[in-house]
């Protein structure tokens, strides 16, 4: 049953407590950007960036994420729903590329450097 209690600790927190924090957290699957829990997607986007930094030491981080990377983009279900991915995706940065500009040209880069490997 969700509550209303903080997350917890973001700095260091055990597994389970990832697990139960995003069980807690269940996608939204609104239909609008006004629609969106903003504390509920912010406290998962901490949830996965704390996955994608623990991806090669914990299985079950990788699993999530590479679950989420079902699509192409690194954003997706458990973390995100289609809704809430395209709200991410149209935040602009400093150099006012949104997230989904950056996301396409690093993969886009990633697929040339690929390429230029396996002619050599």
């Amino acid at each position: 049953m969700p509550t209303n209690e903080p997350v917890g600790s973001m700095a260091n927190p055990p597994a389970n407590e990832l697990v139960d924090s995003m069980a807690n957290l269940s996608v939204n699957n609104s239909k609008s950007a006004a629609d969106i829990d903003q504390e509920k997607l912010e406290a998962r986007v901490i949830i996965y960036v704390l996955d994608c930094r623990k991806y090669h030491r914990d299985r079950s981080s990788r699993q999530r994420v590479d679950m989420a990377n079902q699509h192409g983009s690194y954003l997706g279900l458990p973390y995100f729903s289609n809704n809430e991915v395209e709200y991410l995706k149209s935040f602009a940065g400093d150099d006012h590329m949104s997230l989904g500009e950056h996301i396409e040209t690093t993969m886009l880069e990633a697929k040339r450097r690929r390429a230029e490997r396996n002619l050599r």
